[in-house]
C-alpha cells in the first residue's frame, strides 16, 4: 500500500461517517486527471442538481464558522469543512511534516498551507447527507474552534505568501 500511494499523482481523504456517498467520491476523483488545480475540494452546497440533506442549525453552523474562517484566512472557499478533499502529491508530500492540527481545523490548515505553496484550488458541488447527530458539543466547541482558528491565523499568517 505505502508503495502505491508513494507513486499517486494525487491523495485524498473521505470522512468516514457516511454523510459522502461512495458515489460522489469517484464522481469528483474521476475529474481529477484533467485538473487544472492542485486541491479539489467537495463542496456542500445548494444548487440545481445536488442534495444536501442537513438539519437548518448545521447549516448555520457550517455558515459561521466558513465566514470566520474566510475572515481570517482570505481563502475564498465556500465550504473548508467538507469531509472530501483531494490534493496534487507532489504539492502536497512537503507540507505533510508541518501540519499541527488533530482535529476540526486540519482541513483549514492543509488550505492554507496548500494556498502559501501556490496552489491552485476548485470546489466541486457534492451530494451530502448527514448522519446522525453533531459530533460538535453546542456552544462550547464552536466557542473552541473559534478561538483556535484565532491562533491558527497567528500561527500561519492569513493566506498566500503570509508564511511564517
Amino acid at each position: 500500500m505505502e508503495s502505491c500511494a508513494a507513486d499517486a499523482s494525487w491523495l485524498t481523504f473521505i470522512d468516514a461517517d457516511g454523510a459522502i456517498p461512495a458515489r460522489e467520491y469517484w464522481r469528483v476523483a474521476s475529474l481529477l486527471p484533467a485538473a487544472e488545480a492542485d486541491v479539489v475540494c467537495a463542496c456542500r452546497i445548494k444548487m440545481a442538481g445536488r442534495t444536501i440533506d442537513r438539519t437548518l442549525f448545521r447549516h448555520f453552523q457550517g455558515r459561521v464558522f466558513a465566514t470566520f474562517a474566510e475572515e481570517l484566512f482570505h481563502l475564498g472557499y465556500y465550504d473548508t469543512q467538507t469531509g472530501m478533499k483531494a490534493f496534487r502529491a507532489s504539492m502536497l508530500r512537503p507540507i505533510l511534516p508541518r501540519l499541527q492540527e488533530e482535529r476540526w481545523l486540519l482541513d483549514v490548515e492543509l488550505l492554507v498551507l496548500m494556498r502559501q505553496a501556490g496552489a491552485r484550488a476548485i470546489e466541486v458541488p457534492i451530494d451530502c447527507y448527514m448522519r446522525g447527530p453533531s459530533s460538535l458539543a453546542f456552544g462550547l466547541d464552536p466557542l473552541r474552534m473559534g478561538v483556535q482558528l484565532v491562533k491558527l491565523r497567528s500561527r500561519l499568517g492569513g493566506g498566500a505568501g503570509e508564511a511564517r
